[in-house]
């Protein structure tokens, strides 16, 4: 009886074992996505694209870090006793290569060059058949070579030799990219700019583009590449197109417009980091910026430059005394004298002479040149101190 008892027990056993279908226990979730899935509509890649334009206001960009790694190193901003800690570091020139805004700043540079891949991997393998989505894939493309270029510009810049990675498909296969060569990384920014101008739009809707790069946008930043070469004509010939049809970029008639809370756009701006109105905390989250741009439940993000500077905010810093200097003017009225040191430019405004100082230096001699049929002087030799007097 107990080998029978055995026995049955162990038919059982391999009865089991070979009715065990392991694959029945991974089941597909029908309401998923994953990366080969959810990208095949314009919605779902129009949805990366955005994501890419966000991490501009991620950590180390503009949401906070950008301004005081830039400000306090250009000495535009001096710190106060409130700032503390590791941002105290940048303006004390004390940093190490473990900077933590700095590694914040390369970090974030090198997720809009992962989320533009992604967007133009995706993109190309969508092959809509309609055309109004033929049109949006090819924007979308190009808007994605826009914000890799604007990531590689900065990191060219900013660390010379870096990696330079140019699909998706590379960063899943390869964890520890080489340094390029300068020259690569150059010429691959030109190349994808020169792309994005041929298939970006010159507009947007207002209703729902405001942000978004165009192909003035695109033009403006390979300009910017070619001067950042010293490729001057070819910078030259660039930056004259936007001043020509079919571009309308001027400058605007009220100055105030440009820091106007209710202007969202300015014929001066060429491409610019939105951010919505912050009215109260249903709207938005001032806190956002450390860390939070992706986790506050679609709130209205903003620019924190003012909330370091003001005074009556956290004031962390201050603009420095050389900044301001640097764009002071003296303005000269009839009959008043000033002593010159150096180089001036001069130019008429409201029947005035605006007087701009400008280092440059061993130089002996000075044109003027003026916006008006009236002149002071067309050429004028100078030493250490003279007067020049409005006539």
């Amino acid at each position: 009886m107990k080998k029978i008892a055995i026995y049955i027990l162990g038919l059982l056993a391999v009865v089991n074992i070979a009715g065990c279908d392991e694959s029945k226990l991974e089941l597909t979730s029908q309401s998923s996505y994953d990366y080969s899935t959810y990208f095949t509509t314009s919605d779902g890649l129009n949805q990366a694209v955005i994501a890419t334009y966000a991490t501009l206001l991620h950590d180390g960009l503009w949401s906070r870090e950008y301004y005081f790694i830039f400000d306090l190193l250009g000495y535009d901003a001096k710190k106060t006793t409130n700032l503390q800690g590791d941002m105290a570091q940048l303006a004390d020139y004390s940093f190490g290569t473990s900077q933590t805004q700095i590694g914040q700043l390369w970090n974030s540079l090198y997720r809009l060059i992962l989320r533009s891949n992604v967007v133009i991997d995706r993109a190309n393998v969508w092959a809509p058949t309609v055309a109004a989505d033929q049109a949006n894939a090819k924007q979308y493309i190009a808007e994605a070579r826009f914000l890799r270029s604007y990531a590689y510009f900065n990191i060219v810049n900013l660390w010379g030799k870096a990696p330079l990675i140019t699909t998706y498909d590379s960063t899943v296969a390869n964890n520890y990219f080489p340094r390029a060569a300068t020259g690569a990384m150059w010429s691959f920014i030109e190349n994808d700019l020169t792309l994005a101008v041929a298939d970006l739009p010159l507009t947007y809707p207002a209703a729902t583009g405001l942000g978004r790069a165009t192909k003035g946008a695109a033009l403006a930043l390979l300009g910017k590449t070619y001067l950042y070469q010293g490729k001057f004509a070819q910078a030259q010939a660039t930056f004259t197109q936007l001043t020509t049809a079919p571009y309308a970029y001027t400058l605007d008639t009220s100055y105030d417009n440009l820091f106007s809370t209710s202007n969202q756009s300015s014929p001066e701006n060429i491409f610019q980091v939105m951010n919505a109105a912050w009215t109260d905390w249903g709207i938005g989250n001032q806190y956002y910026v450390f860390g939070g741009q992706e986790t506050w439940g679609g709130k209205a993000t903003h620019s924190d430059r003012a909330q370091e500077y003001g005074f009556n905010d956290w004031f962390n810093v201050y603009v420095t005394t050389a900044a301001v200097k640097a764009f002071k003017y003296t303005i000269l009225r009839q009959g008043q004298r000033i002593r010159i040191h150096g180089h001036i430019q001069l130019f008429m405004e409201a029947q005035k002479v605006v007087v701009i100082p400008c280092i440059v230096k061993n130089v002996r001699r000075v044109k003027f040149r003026f916006h008006s049929k009236r002149r002071i002087r067309k050429d004028i030799t100078f030493g250490e101190n003279m007067s020049i007097t409005m006539k």
